[in-house]
């Protein structure tokens, strides 16, 4: 049993392949606007995109969450080792043959700026206030704003998960529950104590 493991709802984690700051800011506004922890791999933070307190996986710290979404993140061993629950997990990357792909309940190969610039521009078009009240609205949302138009209109129900699902992670108990900044807040304290 992992019990230093923090439960967050929703994760974006970022990946080498956001390749700048200025992705990586539009990747924290959408995070922020829609209850997101922002997490990193070893790498991103290695080219300063994130604290190195942020890292999930081997060298980092575990997670346990509902939603993880990927963008620019390859899925290596060392990385999806941190993920720990059975998330729905959303990866955006060009390398089509990247791991992340295969652990992925669904894929977008694309730049991952582009992605997450269309998913900004339909946010806008779309104000909120409040993010997404469940999973399943948190996953169509994230769907039908990374999708391209001519491929978002959906003519099967669709299908989210359940305890049917195969697990790919390691479950854990989930009542140390975080909300948004409450995971930031914890890894702090963990550092100053260490």
């Amino acid at each position: 049993m992992f019990d230093n493991t923090p439960y967050v709802p929703y994760v974006f984690a970022a990946g080498r392949g956001l390749r700048d700051r200025e992705t990586f800011s539009l990747l924290l506004s959408i995070a922020g606007l829609l209850g997101a922890e922002v997490v990193a791999t070893r790498g991103a933070a290695e080219d300063g995109l994130l604290d190195a307190d942020r890292i999930i996986g081997m060298s980092g710290k575990r997670i346990c969450t509902d939603l993880y979404v990927s963008f620019g993140v390859s899925g290596s061993n060392f990385h999806t080792a941190g993920i720990k629950g059975n998330p729905y997990i959303i990866a955006v990357n060009t390398d089509p043959h990247c791991r992340m792909f295969e652990l992925a309940d669904e894929c977008l190969c694309e730049d991952v700026r582009t992605a997450l610039q269309r998913l900004a521009s339909r946010l806008d078009r779309s104000p909120m206030n409040n993010p997404p009240d469940s999973l399943e609205d948190m996953i169509r949302l994230l769907r039908d704003g990374l999708t391209p138009a001519c491929e978002s209109r959906h003519t099967t129900p669709v299908n989210f998960p359940g305890l049917s699902r195969k697990s790919r992670f390691a479950t854990i108990d989930t009542t140390q529950k975080l909300h948004v900044g409450e995971f930031h807040n914890l890894i702090s304290r963990e550092g100053h104590e260490q």
